[in-house]
């Protein structure tokens, strides 16, 4: 699996939820500060839009994506404090997965895909 190594493991913090869907979210803070530069969302439920520590000023360019076979979705911008953002959201049987990072897509494209098997 790759993980940059310029974020910190273990997670900096992990919420979950059972109801009305089981939902998980996990934020990974960068090492040298703290920020949180990446966060990985799991849930039942499409409809499920966490309001995470990263978000996005503008998108400005959302492609449709063959992620090792599973379609997904890319987009990618600017986050609000104007560095890279990118976000991808595929689904894996009964789990949608969205990840969030500020970085460019290359790399979260390269995280997502050592996450399948």
């Amino acid at each position: 699996a790759y993980f940059p190594e310029t974020i910190g493991w273990p997670p900096a913090a992990i919420l979950a939820q059972s109801s009305p869907y089981p939902a998980v979210i996990m934020e990974f803070a960068r090492a040298s500060d703290g920020e949180t530069m990446l966060v990985i969302a799991q849930t039942a439920s499409r409809s499920f839009h966490p309001e995470v520590a990263i978000r996005f000023h503008t998108i400005s360019e959302t492609v449709p994506l063959d992620l090792r076979g599973r379609s997904a979705q890319l987009d990618a911008g600017l986050c609000e404090d104007r560095t890279a953002c990118s976000r991808l959201e595929w689904d894996e049987g009964d789990v949608h997965l969205m990840l969030t990072m500020k970085a460019p897509s290359v790399e979260l494209i390269r995280i997502a895909e050592s996450m399948l098997h």
